[in-house]
């Protein structure tokens, strides 16, 4: 676990307007996060897996595909949400008056080394066929 919550932190200290990262199983529990302050990891990890389970579902019933990112948009910041395979969300909090293309980017860039990660832990390192 120590390469993921690596990626993770080295998200949150690249970006400045990166507040915190929380990654989270399909059911809602934490796997690991980084943040620049405190945050309740356990219930954010339940709403961002909340989140992703619903436009799942929505973007099914609309016939759509899958989607690739959500953007809730509040007074004081932002938050993205990304599904990282069918086992897990990543959830990437920051402030409101941000470029959202260079997140964009970033967290892109970042999710393939993410979903690595989380496979090799949640199958405790063995290799699946």
């Amino acid at each position: 676990m120590d390469r993921l919550k690596a990626i993770l932190q080295d998200l949150v200290e690249r970006s400045s307007e990166i507040t915190a990262v929380v990654l989270a199983t399909a059911d809602g529990f934490p796997v690991e996060y980084a943040s620049r302050s405190g945050i309740d990891v356990d219930r954010q990890a339940a709403v961002i897996a909340s989140l992703a389970s619903l436009a799942s579902r929505s973007t099914e019933m609309v016939d759509i595909g899958q989607p690739e990112e959500i953007l809730v948009t509040s007074q004081r910041g932002r938050m993205f949400v990304y599904r990282v395979g069918s086992r897990a969300a990543l959830g990437v909090i920051t402030a409101k008056d941000i470029t959202t293309g260079l997140i964009l980017l970033k967290v892109r860039q970042v999710l393939p080394d993410i979903a690595e990660e989380l496979e090799k832990v949640l199958t405790g390192g063995r290799e699946t066929v």
